[in-house]
């Protein structure tokens, strides 16, 4: 889900990216990545940055607010608490008036039970996306097996 959000801010720097004409010298531009760390990462010189990307639009800073929101709720310690938590995350950001954020809140809703479920047991498919992101890869290599067997194989030595 963070990955959601990472993408959602992403959508909203293009678009406040596009809107701003002039050259390449404009703060917004090569802000990607400052505006993708974890806020406590940062050096002082790249928080000065950041504090100045996130002037330029508010739309912007509402994008970079709901990625460290998302973040601080998943350190939420009881499953009640992230329940209520998460409501008023997708009521916050349903009400952000951003189009990128508003996506972002309907896929929470969609995925509000699975969402509380983590809190729960402390449970991720981390491990099974990696896995299939293995196999992914030795799909897009396997062009030169004769036979699916091959494929199972390098897929079965691989996981």
């Amino acid at each position: 889900m963070i990955r959601l959000a990472n993408y959602a801010l992403n959508a909203v720097r293009k678009r406040v990216r596009r809107q701003i004409k002039g050259d390449r010298t404009h703060p917004i531009f090569r802000s990607r990545s400052v505006l993708l760390r974890n806020f406590e990462d940062l050096s002082s010189s790249q928080r000065k940055r950041l504090s100045q990307l996130l002037a330029l639009s508010p739309e912007l800073r509402a994008a970079y607010a709901a990625k460290e929101r998302l973040r601080r709720w998943y350190n939420t310690s009881t499953t009640e608490n992230a329940s209520h938590r998460l409501a008023q995350l997708i009521s916050w950001l349903l009400a952000s008036g951003v189009p990128e954020l508003k996506h972002l809140a309907t896929t929470f809703l969609r995925w509000q039970r699975e969402l509380a479920n983590y809190h729960r047991y402390r449970i991720s498919n981390s491990i099974t996306e990696g896995l299939n992101n293995k196999i992914k890869v030795i799909k897009r290599q396997a062009y030169g097996f004769r036979s699916f067997e091959n494929f199972r194989r390098k897929i079965l030595l691989a996981a």
